[in-house]
């Protein structure tokens, strides 16, 4: 570190510069597969599988192992995501959403998997009426830590919408 005192313009200055390099080198690796499915015209499939592999290390010279454990245990390896839209008679929709997240080891985060589900009524031709619940196979989850402070949780959830579009088309 160095210092340097700056008098123009006042008031008066002490400039402390912090030297800051790059101590880490590795690769990161990954695939995602995300292949969709419709199979009828009232039945739809979408999947989700990301895959992330970090391989993180000390250039030499750097013995911070913080960081490098910071950094690998901050985004899950797995992934899963399965939504499926499913178009039913009389203007209802059901949309379920099933989610796996992998665990966070360095935010103390475990894996988790949840749902969520849309059911939607079109009652006229500018109106939809929906009911939404989220995260419900448990009553609360933690995704992800706090920084500062300590982990962050999401709790299950339900609520209700109505939509109105207008035909920009009609004068």
């Amino acid at each position: 570190m160095t210092f340097s005192v700056e008098t123009s313009p006042p008031p008066l200055r002490v400039i402390a510069t912090v030297p800051w390099a790059n101590g880490i080198k590795g690769n990161t690796d990954g695939v995602e597969i995300a292949p969709g499915w419709k199979v009828n015209s009232w039945l739809e499939f979408k999947l989700s599988y990301p895959y992330l592999n970090m391989d993180l290390k000390n250039r030499p010279g750097n013995s911070d192992t913080d960081t490098i454990r910071t950094d690998e245990g901050s985004s899950p390896r797995h992934e899963v995501n399965v939504r499926s839209r499913i178009n039913l008679p009389k203007g209802f929709e059901f949309d379920p959403t099933y989610r796996y997240v992998g665990a966070l080891p360095d935010q103390l985060v475990k894996s988790y998997s949840t749902m969520d589900a849309r059911l939607s009524w079109r009652f006229a031709e500018h109106f939809e009426l929906s009911f939404v619940g989220q995260n419900l196979f448990q009553p609360s989850h933690f995704e992800f830590g706090g920084d500062p402070g300590g982990l962050l949780g999401v709790k299950r959830s339900a609520y209700a919408k109505i939509v109105w579009t207008s035909n920009k088309d009609s004068h």
